[in-house]
């Protein structure tokens, strides 16, 4: 069934408030790794992700996406170890949406356009278990 719509410049759309650059603590209120059809989310290379809805303590909210690319390990690892869902280097692992939602983690916000995006990880302080997470690998 086709629906007709007209589009109108004057519609009004939201703003959403971009958050500063800058350190902040997030909670993971959502992740997928599919799209609402169904279908996996994948790169146009084929590297599958997920996608993670996540809120910062005052009110903002950041979409990021994690990669599940062999290349990119590093950053899956570190991901993990800020979210507290602990492995092992060169550990295979099974990774799925859900082990992610309700986690926190530290995360720096850049503006890239008119999007936020959490460009580094890490443990949130008074959570750090592993002192060489210290380390910033950038996403």
């Amino acid at each position: 069934m086709n629906h007709s719509f007209k589009l109108s410049s004057e519609t009004p759309i939201e703003d959403k408030e971009l958050l500063q650059p800058g350190w902040y603590n997030f909670r993971i209120d959502g992740a997928y790794d599919t799209s609402p059809d169904g279908s996996p989310l994948e790169t146009s290379k084929g590297i599958p992700y997920i996608r993670l809805t996540c809120s910062e303590e005052e009110g903002g909210t950041v979409s990021h996406c994690l990669f599940l690319d062999p290349e990119q390990s590093k950053k899956v690892y570190f991901f993990l170890q800020a979210t507290g869902c602990n492995a092992g280097q060169d550990e295979e692992v099974q990774i799925n949406p859900d082990m992610f939602v309700g986690k926190t983690f530290r995360g720096r916000v850049e503006i890239k356009g008119e999007y936020n995006r959490i460009i580094r990880t890490n443990p949130i302080p008074e959570q750090a278990k592993d002192p060489d997470l210290n380390e910033e690998v950038p996403f």
